[in-house]
């Protein structure tokens, strides 16, 4: 997560309070840290890579924040299904950027009303809604193109895309 994503979370996470944060993508912890540097909540973070699980464990240690931090190795669409049964008043969405409208369906129930998604990396680096159509990286533009459809489109959220860096969703889910 670069410097101007991270401002934004912190804000994000200092104006919604959140007691119970979701991660999926963790790498080194990075926005993990960010997000319980600026509240006093709960953070349980799903990484596939056992390298940066473990990193990302020293990393919240060092912070001080290894009693409020859980890192979770596996595959991300393997583990929420253990998990569809808690809910969250923050998810941040750093994960695998193909399957962000598929994990959609899943997360959504997972939050709160009242709560906050935080997608980031939706522009992918300038190539999403751009016409691109080259081979190598088609398939997760036209994935995270139908992921911002389905967010922005879905009445249960009120969306505004930010076009700081690679491009952050923030998704309110709105009271009933």
């Amino acid at each position: 997560m670069r410097k101007e994503t991270a401002l934004l979370l912190a804000e994000t996470v200092k104006k919604l309070r959140p007691e119970r944060i979701l991660e999926i993508g963790t790498c080194i912890g990075i926005s993990g840290l960010t997000a319980l540097s600026a509240c006093e909540g709960r953070l349980t973070t799903v990484e596939i890579d056992p390298d940066l699980a473990e990193r990302a464990r020293e990393n919240f240690r060092k912070a001080g924040f290894s009693e409020r931090a859980e890192v979770i190795e596996g595959d991300c669409a393997e583990c929420l299904r253990y998990m569809e049964s808690n809910r969250y008043d923050l998810i941040i969405l750093d994960g695998p950027k193909a399957h962000y409208a598929e994990l959609f369906g899943t997360l959504k129930p997972m939050m709160r009303d009242g709560g906050v998604l935080f997608a980031d990396d939706v522009s992918f680096h300038g190539k999403v809604n751009s016409g691109y159509n080259e081979h190598k990286h088609r398939t997760i533009v036209r994935n995270m193109e139908e992921f911002l459809r389905k967010l922005t489109s879905d009445e249960d959220f009120r969306t505004e895309i930010f076009a700081i860096e690679d491009g952050v969703a923030v998704a309110v889910k709105e009271k009933k």
